[in-house]
């Protein structure tokens, strides 16, 4: 016993100091270069105002619930007792990455040998992208440290069930399905397996299984109350789910995370979109369940009219899913490539790891009786990607069980060499080769001209905001431009640029055209109404805030703007609807608006 507690602690000594120190490395090189942690763009901003709302007491805010609520809560909390200091928060999402690594020590020697779970470890602590996502203020470093552990507490599971521990699994499979819905076919699927696997009666079966449920249904419940209380509306997950649904199924879809063109960009503005686009079409307002619906509704009517396009649909699916690149929609990840060295000697992405986990797959296909677990995970995780999209946010939960697989065709590779079987150590090391090299096809034979993404020139561009630099922030825009002309957050950022240079003219013009390709440009409705409203235009900054208040009457901003142009106009009294409108929306947190606002308010009401 102290023999295999020494073994395991040396081995955990190592997977902590080696994953610490590529960490520590990463943070440093980030520092030095201004990394844009929090884009206006991202879904790490749209995170940060809810956990702020949060760590203010507004727990009743529908936003929260638009997409997984479970890391907005938490980060909430870590703001709230390290008083707005991010720094901690992203100390607590690097401690969560180095337990996972462990995790994955853990899980991987309960069904391999000690040596195949060291080896998945490592492979854990070489993947980059693990450390990517614990830079960004998002779900996805929470998700995969409670993916890890519901396998562990799964496993304990099936050695000793009772009715108590599969409400426990309920219950946790329904915590973890708040931070990353993808974990919930594995959680039905897994229970089914181990009531098999154990043999019970098909009564004591029934049972396990019914108060497995009852677990997850408190959570749902839960959430179902709290959204019920916000606005009177029946939502047992989030409010994206359908428009989600939609994205990854309708004739414009091609398997991966691709927007319409008339849907914005990060979370919140794909929420607001899609109701506002529901809206106009049925005539009517719609509850979010309803919009939900709305979007179900068409992919549906897609995949029922178009049968074989959609079939083909998800033949491309499942090609992305088993693809070595990797498929980002986070803005941030060409400025992190961009500014680590360290990860130079790291995985980007799964060319060396998805061939041989593959291999594995196939090489253990046989134990699946005593697998069952790894290979329900991999299934069930595929499947929901085949019912929704593929990106690298959304498969990245498969990868810490392709690398136990991958592990373990390392291992059984090392075997046979140990063994002196050269025969077979040779036909293994054929097999893994000719893997890797029609998997990797494209980069060996096909030599393709690298241009760097408009992402990598919109991070760029807001690092030359940040410092002040203009020039240099519409020059690198101008070359994003050349790339995607017709990107609105290009021409948006383009705007922007143009009127820190006080070129109003210029400025304006990339505004509208923002607006003629995504008519939806909340922030291109603003700016323009400022600019319209400096320049004395009050007619025209009438028209484009009250456009913008039809479109997101939650907007205090918009309303402010609207209130200081009547106060400009002499209609105090519609300033005044405007001001307290604006009061009535703003966030609690923000103290300094607050007390403008107020200022105003109280300065329109003497002019009575």
């Amino acid at each position: 016993m102290k023999k295999f507690l020494r073994k395991d602690l040396f081995f955990i000594l190592i997977i902590v100091i080696f994953s610490s120190l590529f960490r520590i490395i990463i943070a440093k090189e980030l520092y030095k270069t201004e990394y844009p942690h929090i884009l206006r763009t991202s879904d790490s901003y749209f995170y940060y105002l809810r956990a702020k709302d949060i760590a203010f007491g507004d727990f009743l805010n529908k936003k929260i619930f638009i997409s997984w609520p479970l890391y907005a809560f938490f980060l909430g909390f870590l703001l709230k007792i390290f008083s707005d200091n991010i720094g901690f928060v992203y100390l607590i999402q690097t401690i969560l990455g180095i337990s996972n690594c462990i995790f994955i020590y853990l899980i991987g020697k309960k069904f391999f040998p000690k040596a195949v779970a060291f080896i998945a470890a490592i492979l854990c602590i070489c993947y980059s992208i693990f450390i990517f996502y614990e830079t960004l203020l998002i779900y996805t470093t929470l998700a995969l440290f409670l993916n890890s552990l519901l396998l562990l507490y799964l496993f304990k599971l099936q050695n000793q069930p009772t009715k108590f521990r599969f409400f426990i699994a309920g219950i946790f499979s329904g915590i973890c399905m708040l931070a990353q819905g993808g974990i919930f076919l594995f959680s039905l699927i897994s229970i089914i397996l181990l009531l098999i696997k154990n043999k019970f009666d098909i009564f004591k079966a029934f049972r396990f299984y019914f108060v497995f449920i009852v677990g997850i249904l408190c959570i749902g419940l839960f959430v179902m109350i709290l959204n019920y209380s916000i606005d009177k509306d029946i939502i047992f997950s989030t409010r994206n789910l359908g428009i989600n649904f939609y994205i990854g199924n309708n004739a414009g879809a091609n398997g991966l995370f691709k927007l319409p063109n008339f849907i914005g960009s990060n979370q919140e503005a794909i929420y607001r979109d899609s109701k506002i686009i529901a809206r106009k079409i049925l005539g009517k307002d719609l509850k979010d369940s309803e919009v939900s619906k709305f979007w179900i509704k068409n992919a549906l009517a897609f995949i029922t009219k178009y049968p074989a396009k959609y079939f083909i649909l998800i033949l491309k699916k499942i090609k992305y899913i088993f693809s070595t690149y990797e498929y980002f929609c986070d803005p941030e990840i060409d400025l992190f490539f961009a500014n680590t060295k360290t990860t130079k000697i790291l995985f980007k992405d799964l060319s060396f790891i998805l061939p041989l986990a593959l291999f594995g797959l196939l090489l253990y296909f046989k134990d699946t009786k005593k697998l069952y677990f790894l290979y329900a995970f991999i299934f069930s995780i595929s499947l929901g990607l085949v019912l929704f999209f593929v990106s690298t946010k959304n498969r990245i939960p498969l990868v810490p069980i392709l690398n136990i697989f991958a592990a373990a065709s390392i291992y059984k590779i090392y075997q046979t060499l140990e063994q002196k079987r050269y025969n077979l150590f040779f036909l293994l090391l054929l097999i893994i080769f000719s893997f890797i090299i029609f998997m990797n096809k494209e980069r060996f034979f096909y030599k393709k001209t690298f241009i760097k993404p408009v992402t990598y020139y919109l991070g760029k561009a807001i690092i030359y905001n940040n410092n002040g630099n203009y020039n240099k922030m519409q020059e690198v825009l101008l070359v994003a431009e050349k790339i995607e002309p017709d990107n609105p957050t290009v021409l948006f950022s383009l705007g922007t640029a143009f009127f820190y240079l006080n070129n109003l003219n210029m400025a304006e013009k990339y505004f509208i055209k923002a607006l003629e390709v995504y008519p939806f440009y909340l922030d291109a409705y603003y700016n323009l109404g400022f600019i319209y409203n400096l320049e004395r235009q009050y007619k025209k900054a009438k028209v484009v805030l009250k456009k913008l208040i039809e479109l997101e009457p939650d907007d205090f901003v918009a309303h402010f703007e609207l209130g200081k142009i009547y106060e400009a106009s002499g209609e105090f009294d519609l300033a005044l609807v405007e001001y307290k409108n604006a009061l009535l929306k703003i966030n609690r947190w923000r103290k300094k608006e607050i007390e403008i606002i107020k200022e105003k308010i109280n300065s329109v009401t003497k002019k009575f």
